[in-house]
């Protein structure tokens, strides 16, 4: 399939560089995913406090989780959410 990575800016996280992504999976965009890379630290708190804000509850089945920790720091979330991510973020003071 095809992907492409959108950039939507850095945001700086606890002194941490983090990179904000709109991912489009397939040439139609019909599926889209928001990444948000270099995330340092307890990555499960940030995952909670992501659900939280979010309001994606934790799923009973794990392969139907919406949010997931990827390897090198990169937590993945189905949909476009960057601009809730980046309003909460800004609320934080990033």
């Amino acid at each position: 399939g095809v992907s492409f990575l959108i950039d939507c800016g850095p945001l700086l996280l606890t002194g941490a560089l983090l990179k904000l992504f709109k991912k489009l999976h397939r040439k139609d965009g019909s599926r889209i995913t928001t990444r948000i890379k270099k995330v340092s630290g307890d990555r499960d708190a940030f995952v909670n406090e992501l659900r939280a804000v979010l309001a994606i509850p934790i799923p009973n089945n794990q392969r139907d989780d919406t949010v997931r920790i990827r390897t090198g720091g990169t937590i993945e979330i189905k949909g476009n959410r960057v601009r809730e991510i980046k309003e909460w973020l800004a609320g934080l003071g990033f």
